[in-house]
Parts: structure tokens; sequence; C-alpha cells
């Protein structure tokens, strides 16, 4: 399902175009050839549009499961792909054809690279020994009251 509402009212003008090209021949008026190109790359740059929103999509699902801890990659590809539909949005609107960001996805949402943690130091193993006998002391303990 197409996120542009009027994808496909320029499919059906771009097909009576087609057919006025194939009634007329050689003897079409150039406006008809030139809207016709023109309005073919606007059906190709909307369903690009199309594409990228449901790699948005997909991105925004896997970066949301990793809960703020989503790796560099997914984010970076988010970014690349919100420029990709503004560039493909400018295009069309330069052919005379503006596509309104009605997908949630358009907004310009920041997508931040997360800080970078600062990792703890370990703790020295006689550290972690002495709470291991405390934890085994303790399941004794339990164990012998049971």
């Amino acid at each position: 399902m197409s996120t542009i509402p009027q994808l496909s009212s320029l499919k059906g003008r771009l097909q009576q175009l087609n057919l006025q090209k194939a009634r007329y021949g050689i003897s079409a008026d150039p406006h008809i050839n030139i809207e016709a190109d023109d309005l073919a790359t606007v059906i190709d740059q909307m369903e690009l549009i199309d594409l990228q929103r449901r790699n948005l999509d997909h991105l925004v699902r896997q970066r949301d499961t990793f809960a703020g801890n989503a790796p560099v990659h997914i984010l970076n590809q988010i970014v690349s792909s919100r420029a990709e539909v503004m560039r493909l949005r400018q295009a069309c609107a330069r052919l005379g054809q503006s596509v309104p960001a009605v997908h949630r996805l358009d907004d310009d949402e920041q997508t931040e690279l997360p800080p970078i943690k600062p990792r703890q130091a370990a703790q020295p193993k006689s550290d972690i020994h002495a709470k291991l006998d405390q934890a085994i002391a303790l399941l004794i303990e339990i164990r012998a009251s049971l």
C-alpha cells in the first residue's frame, strides 16, 4: 500500500498521456511527451519514497527493540534513509509534484547516537571471591535450615 495518496491518480494520468502519445504518434503535441516523461520520473521518485519509508519502518522497529542501545549501523541507516526521502521529495517538487509529509517517519526526529557509556573498572579478583564465598555461605545456611 502506498504512503503517497496521489500516486494512483498520477499513474492514471500517465496512462492517459501514453494513450495520447500512441494515438497521435509523431504528430503528438510536444507538451504531451514532456509531461509524460516528467510524470514518469515523478512516479518513479514517489515509488522510491515508498520503498525508503518501508525500509525506515523496519529500521525504526529494529532500533526500538534495542531500547536505546541500537547498533550504530542501524542509526546511521535511519539518518541516511530520511535524507534520501527528503532528496526524493525535493526532486518531485522540482518537477511540480509535492509529496506531503504524511508519514510518521518523515519527521525530523532526532536520531542521535547513544552516549558512550564509560566502562566500569573490573573488580579485583579478591572482591569477587569474597562475594562468592558470602553467597556460598548463605546458600549453605539456607540449605541447613530446610
